[in-house]
């Protein structure tokens, strides 16, 4: 196990030829495999290794995290993440039991991968482009564009093509324009958003309590959003 943590390839071979260690042991503590511990440690020749010998992709860890946070900082990660699947890993139950598309890959320090991820998604035909769970560390494709530094209106416009509803109210309330209030970085995503009749007008339960979304403008690249309370009166 700590041979696949440190990246040492060697003693990986040496522990499953003489079989001191399976392609599928886990650990006692948390459940992990070998794949997921050299995956969670960024290593990808031991990534390779073992799926090439048989690892099985499909197994999580006691807590049913099955791409064991993935750093998106990390150059190779989406190289493993298509690895994993062309192995058969599923899209559908990527960690506790939430599709591939609600992965939050966004790091302010990371290449914009955004779009390559998110026609992935299409090509292994996910039907998850809507699921959201709106929290930090899970999201969902919609929000995965909004965010993209670069291609943000074309993710969009290929999720609204393969069948996003972009007028969607999410759980919380909150509208696509919310979102890109909130999270675009590029010029003309609430542009695109208001040409593509994007919901404007919603109840918000943000931060347990009510507020309704009333004026959104852009200007000089930057959007603003201005919510009032339901306890006032609206224009």
């Amino acid at each position: 196990m700590r041979a696949c943590r440190t990246g040492d390839l060697d003693l990986v071979k040496q522990s499953l030829a003489n079989r001191s260690g399976g392609l599928n042991d886990r650990t006692s503590c948390t459940g992990k495999t070998p794949l997921l511990l050299a995956i969670e440690k960024n290593q990808l020749n031991i990534v390779r290794f073992l799926l090439d010998q048989g690892a099985d992709p499909t197994m999580g860890d006691d807590d049913q995290i099955h791409y064991p946070q993935l750093p998106p900082a990390w150059a190779h990660w989406l190289e493993v993440l298509k690895l994993l699947v062309k192995k058969g890993a599923s899209i559908h139950e990527a960690f506790h039991d939430r599709p591939l598309g609600t992965f939050d890959i966004f790091r302010d320090n990371a290449e914009s991968k955004q779009l390559e991820f998110l026609r992935f998604l299409h090509e292994e035909s996910c039907a998850d482009f809507n699921v959201c769970y709106y929290a930090r560390a899970s999201w969902s494709a919609l929000q995965t564009a909004v965010r993209a530094k670069a291609g943000a209106v074309e993710g969009l416009a290929m999720l609204a093509n393969w069948g996003a509803d972009l007028s969607i109210i999410f759980h919380d309330g909150r509208t696509m324009l919310h979102m890109a209030a909130e999270l675009a970085i590029e010029p003309g995503v609430v542009t695109f958003l208001s040409s593509r009749d994007a919901a404007y007008t919603s109840t918000s339960k943000i931060n347990g309590g009510g507020h309704r979304f009333i004026t959104l403008s852009s200007q000089n690249d930057t959007v603003a959003l201005r919510l009032h309370s339901k306890k006032r009166r609206l224009p």
